[in-house]
């Protein structure tokens, strides 16, 4: 058969671009890094590759919230350590007013260091974290506590929070869990406290005993609160703790994911750039032999 220029032509051009979608392809893998940049590239991988990719992306958003929540938990683990603190000192100014020595005068100062302090435990209840009360339950855009009562004025809903695709926690603690409200809470009791010290008959014997009943039963309820503050403390402990572990199993599974990724898309950077360098080999001799067929004879015309 006879093999008319035109063939020619039209062979070498096909081998052409046979050679140019090769150099191309090994170009796209040096620049890129992978070896699967589209679906025509290789479907399973590239299928693999977006389902792996999905689960690591969902991993990664877990993991932000997570840390946040945990920043959050921490503060309020620490602000429950404040109250503690707090409490600790409101029982021992209490036990010194018990003591059976006090005058007017050191009654006067009990009595002030206990405003001081419920003070403090209002402070310490309304913590806030970007503009959010920690203490106040979903109604939190409002301090759960003032100066001008002892309710709480939150709510007592809970918030949940998931640390991976299985495992859900509430997340808050309300500010009735923690001091109470109204009679039995414990802005309240510190009032009542303060009440019974600072009473005009204190010295009276007949009136004494009541208020000094008065006075062990509020530092009897001090003691239950700070029981329940370190109770809630410890549930607080616990979610961060279980946090730390969810965090852990999903930068473990991310690093097994990315493992995958990388073999299933990445490329050999070393063998690409081999591939990349014979394929420009290709093309070259590609060109140099068709422009020395295409050098036309006399006898071409004949």
């Amino acid at each position: 058969m006879r093999v008319t220029p035109s063939i020619q032509t039209r062979n070498f051009l096909e081998n052409l671009a046979s050679v140019k979608s090769r150099l191309d392809k090994h170009q796209e893998e040096l620049s890129s890094g992978k070896r699967v940049n589209r679906l025509s590239d290789d479907s399973f991988s590239a299928s693999q590759a977006s389902r792996i990719s999905a689960l690591k992306t969902a991993n990664d958003q877990f993991i932000q919230g997570n840390a946040e929540l945990r920043s959050r938990l921490e503060l309020v683990d620490t602000t429950l350590q404040l109250l503690n603190q707090t409490l600790d000192s409101a029982k021992t100014v209490v036990a010194q007013a018990l003591s059976g020595t006090t005058t007017k005068e050191t009654r006067s100062a009990f009595v002030a260091s206990l405003a001081g302090i419920k003070q403090q435990v209002i402070l310490d209840a309304n913590v806030q974290a970007d503009g959010i009360y920690l203490f106040a339950g979903t109604d939190n855009r409002q301090g759960p506590f003032n100066s001008a009562d002892n309710l709480y004025h939150g709510n007592t809903e809970s918030i949940s929070h998931r640390l991976d695709s299985s495992t859900i926690i509430d997340t808050n603690l309300t500010g009735d869990q923690i001091l109470g409200s109204g009679p039995g809470g414990l802005l309240q009791i510190l009032d009542d406290i303060q009440a019974a010290i600072n009473d005009p008959n204190f010295d009276d014997p007949t009136v004494q005993p009541g208020l000094i009943n008065a006075i062990q039963n509020g530092l009897n309820s001090l003691e239950s609160i700070s029981e329940r503050v370190n109770a809630l403390n410890a549930q607080v402990g616990s979610k961060v703790r279980l946090i730390d572990q969810v965090q852990a199993r999903l930068e473990s599974q991310n690093v097994g994911y990315q493992a995958n990724l990388s073999r299933l898309v990445h490329a050999n950077l070393v063998e690409s750039a081999s591939s990349f360098t014979l394929a420009q080999q290709a093309l070259n001799v590609s060109l140099q032999a068709q422009a020395k067929a295409q050098q036309n004879t006399l006898l071409d015309y004949l």
